[in-house]
């Protein structure tokens, strides 16, 4: 292990450094990611998309003047009937804003608004890298509900620039904190119970949030891959091990975190990922691994014993974004406990019998290995039945639900269980 990685784990671990909180505003809402199920951002600028025809508003309220003075400034702003949403409850709006095909770019709610799920509802709106974000109602709704603010609360703000490629302040970004972890949920296509989650990296500064591929290949081109790693590990194991106590179900889930070959090759990595899991509280095989595709496997034998080190370890290794024609198919051999479908695959089975067939080949080689496959960039209902019928065990992607705070998971979890919200029930496998 570096010196620099070591001296983050030892600090982290022993003076329990938390991430610093930072007052997220309407105005502030940087998310990003052109990849479906690594960011939850329509909100990347491409223009001032508040003028947008179709932009979808929900309005969270049981007051009918509440109602008609949403409907008033949607209609001022040129916009048709059917872009204003109507919530009755917030386990409604937040089913809404987490696994809607099209959240809504603006919750409307009064101030004092109360009921099961708001706290949770009020986190996932509140996140800078969400796809929503909130307007809370003063008194004096006709007033709060100009065209203006409106127009002023869904304005997009300009991508942040990559991060600075400075080693220190890197070094300090990570020892501060301020990389966190959102989470997006993944789900058994049989019965469409919950399975865990994906730990997705984000880097909260002061004044800029930065999405991964404008700060992971700068981290580790610095020479901070490991604590990178680590903090990233640290942080969903934390988390995760608070979502596994506040739900019964929750305890059989696991969460996966990806790691570059790099790191996933090293003799200590098995080490320091059980000193992280004994501080939270957690069993090694709750933390899955996922190994990334930035870096071509050039030894095959070292990746073998550095996979069956870590399964004895209790930790469960998926292959990452394995794609058409990807030469890394030829791993599938080795002991992965699982392989996740890049979302590009998912999306091709829809209109290719290339796509199809090499979803089926992938599944058959899994099955007779007790590998599961996860199907990533899970978006309609006709992505997991084509996902179903080729035989994919496991579904990721905006249809399951989108990157959350940890908070917002055990709501995601009920409403996702419960009939009224269980968009599974209309995801059954043909015949």
């Amino acid at each position: 292990m570096k010196i620099s990685a070591m001296f983050t784990l030892l600090y982290c671990l022993f003076f329990d450094t938390k991430v610093t909180s930072f007052p997220v505003t309407s105005s502030c809402p940087y998310a990003a990611d052109q990849r479906e199920e690594r960011f939850a951002g329509p909100m990347i600028n491409s223009g001032d998309r508040a003028e947008d025809a179709q932009a979808p508003i929900m309005v969270l309220t049981q007051d009918q003047g509440v109602l008609r003075a949403a409907r008033s400034a949607v209609s001022a702003l040129g916009q048709p009937a059917s872009a204003l949403q109507h919530a009755f409850s917030p386990q409604e709006a937040l089913n809404a804003v987490l696994a809607a095909d099209e959240p809504p770019r603006l919750l409307i709610l009064e101030d004092g608004a109360s009921g099961n799920g708001i706290d949770e509802l009020r986190v996932a709106t509140a996140d800078a890298f969400g796809a929503t974000r909130s307007m809370v109602l003063s008194r004096d709704h006709a007033a709060a509900l100009s065209p203006r603010a409106i127009r002023a609360a869904m304005r997009s703000l300009p991508a942040a620039t990559p991060l600075a490629e400075d080693t220190e302040a890197i070094r300090l970004g990570l020892l501060q904190g301020q990389v966190s972890v959102r989470y997006q949920p993944i789900v058994r296509i049989r019965d469409g119970q919950p399975a865990g989650a994906e730990a997705l990296a984000r880097w909260e500064a002061p004044t800029e949030r930065y999405s991964p591929e404008s700060f992971v290949p700068i981290v580790e081109s610095a020479g901070f891959g490991l604590d990178l790693s680590i903090a990233v590990a640290r942080r969903a194991a934390q988390e995760f091990a608070m979502v596994r106590r506040s739900r019964r179900r929750g305890r059989n889930c696991r969460v996966s975190v990806n790691l570059p070959l790099a790191v996933l090759l090293q003799d200590d990595t098995a080490a320091w990922l059980g000193l992280i899991l004994a501080k939270a509280g957690l069993p090694a095989h709750a933390l899955a691994l996922e190994l990334t595709e930035t870096t071509p496997v050039e030894d095959r034998s070292l990746l073998r014993r550095a996979l069956l080190r870590l399964r004895r370890a209790g930790h469960e290794v998926l292959l990452d974004d394995l794609c058409l024609d990807d030469p890394r198919e030829s791993l599938l051999d080795l002991p992965f406990g699982g392989v996740k479908l890049d979302r590009s695959v998912t999306a091709a089975m829809r209109h290719s019998h290339r796509a199809r067939n090499m979803v089926r080949r992938v599944v058959r080689q899994a099955d007779s290995a007790g590998m599961r496959v996860v199907a990533e960039g899970i978006s309609d209902l006709g992505l997991w039945r084509a996902a179903a019928a080729a035989g994919v065990s496991h579904a990721q992607g905006y249809a399951v639900g989108r990157p959350m705070p940890a908070e917002v998971l055990p709501v995601w979890s009920r409403n996702w269980t419960q009939p009224r919200f269980n968009p599974a029930r209309r995801f059954q496998a043909p015949g």
